[in-house]
């Protein structure tokens, strides 16, 4: 049985090692153009980002103060609604009173009690008088269109002096006017209203509040039912 005989020619060997050394290498990195390409892809990319960017801020800078003015005026209006909601009243108390009046064509007040839970007494409630009124800003942009401060006044205890005393809050500026009509039914209103000489509260309370947003005066209305009403 015959060897197998391998070639031991040195030829053949260096052949081999000529065929390795031509064996491409592996690519390490990117060239010179396709990093610019890259580079100016990402600038493209920056530019449109940061124009969609500034073209959504300058809107959001435009449109913001107008929207918070509204969300402030809706806030107090809400403020106008819950307070007359929590309405107190009871016929045979002379201090307890619910009172609306007219002062000028732009404002009204509201005078009433109200009565609030207090947490940790087993359901007590504190009673309390409680107004809303229109005071003038001090600084008027425009003379001729004058602008109030919506404010709350709050005392506690009630007493005789109805309409006085207390502690009053600023809830609302840049006001125009506010109106109150008051019904029993919701078909008849009426402008007034004085427990002293109804002997009873108001069912509905129909609240218009103008708030004068980005030069013009926008008009939110509500109702309101007075809660709580003892025989």
């Amino acid at each position: 049985m015959k060897r197998a005989q391998f070639s031991r020619r040195p030829g053949f060997i260096r052949s081999l090692v000529r065929k390795e050394s031509h064996t491409p290498a592996k690519r390490r990195g990117f060239t010179l153009i396709e990093l610019s390409i890259v580079v100016l892809l990402l600038s493209v990319l920056f530019t449109v980002m940061f124009g969609v960017f500034f073209g959504t801020s300058q809107i959001a800078t435009k449109q913001s103060p107008k929207s918070r003015d509204l969300a402030d005026a809706m806030l107090a209006l809400e403020v106008l609604r819950s307070s007359i909601s929590q309405t107190y009243y009871h016929p045979d108390v002379e201090r307890i009173v619910f009172y609306g009046k007219v002062d000028d064509t732009r404002s009204d007040r509201l005078t009433f009690d109200s009565a609030s839970p207090v947490s940790g007494t087993g359901g007590s409630s504190i009673v309390r008088e409680v107004s809303f009124y229109l005071k003038e800003m001090e600084q008027q942009p425009d003379p001729a269109e004058k602008r109030y401060y919506l404010m709350k006044r709050e005392k506690e205890p009630v007493d005789k002096e109805e309409g006085r005393g207390g502690l009053h809050y600023q809830i609302a500026e840049n006001v125009a006017f506010m109106r109150f009509k008051y019904s029993l039914n919701g078909r008849d209103w009426l402008e007034k209203w004085n427990t002293k000489q109804s002997r009873r509260i108001p069912r509905l309370v129909q609240i218009q509040l103008g708030v004068r947003i980005g030069g013009t005066v926008r008009t939110l209305e509500t109702l309101a039912s007075p809660g709580l009403y003892l025989n």
